[in-house]
């Protein structure tokens, strides 16, 4: 469902991939399956075009996390057999930001007090990483940028005028919004990827 357009130009595609970390709802579910979803995706991306780009958040109900690229570099051993040693800086990287982020919501309780998954915070995360990488181009370049979200948890109506801002806005700087929602449907995001021409997909 996530099909990149080919074009003959020179500065690649970004990708800005959002994944809802919501421990009380990732409790019941598995994380595991769509982190390593995720990866492969992410992988697949870089590998079409050796100037793609790639980013990666994560958000839950506490705030907005950068997964990747790390702040500094991630020195890294010899790569797994059968992988480009670019993929193994990106797997592991998100892996080791995820598990830091994970191990400090050591108390469930919290976060059951807090209201819904932040996705309008990652949502303007997204969108100024993606504004700060298409003004970094030179003159006359074009970056077409995309924002996938994984959403878990349910929608917080409390974040509606903040997210339905973030799409209006993406929608101006011609950023889609890729859209999948495992569990029940999410109105934001349905309203987020039709009106910005991405793609929305709901796994029961």
């Amino acid at each position: 469902w996530y099909q990149r357009r080919v074009r003959g130009d020179s500065v690649g595609d970004l990708l800005v991939v959002v994944i809802d970390l919501h421990p009380v709802w990732w409790a019941d579910h598995s994380l595991s399956e769509v982190v390593q979803s995720t990866l492969v995706l992410s992988n697949a991306h870089l590998l079409q075009n050796p100037l793609n780009k790639l980013s990666v958040y994560g958000y839950m109900n506490t705030g907005v996390y950068k997964l990747y690229p790390a702040e500094d570099e991630l020195v890294m051993g010899e790569s797994t057999a059968g992988k480009f040693e670019g993929f193994d800086v990106v797997n592991t990287t998100i892996l080791m930001r995820m598990k830091d982020i994970m191990m400090e919501c050591n108390d469930p309780e919290e976060h059951r007090k807090l209201d819904g998954s932040l996705l309008s915070g990652a949502l303007i995360k997204a969108l100024c990483h993606c504004n700060i990488m298409s003004k970094s181009l030179a003159i006359g370049n074009t970056l077409h940028s995309r924002i996938l979200v994984l959403k878990g948890s349910p929608d917080s109506r409390s974040q509606y005028m903040a997210i339905m801002n973030s799409i209006f806005a993406a929608q101006k700087n011609k950023v889609a919004i890729d859209s999948c929602v495992l569990g029940e449907d999410s109105t934001f995001l349905q309203q987020a990827s039709e009106i910005t021409g991405g793609t929305y997909v709901s796994i029961p």
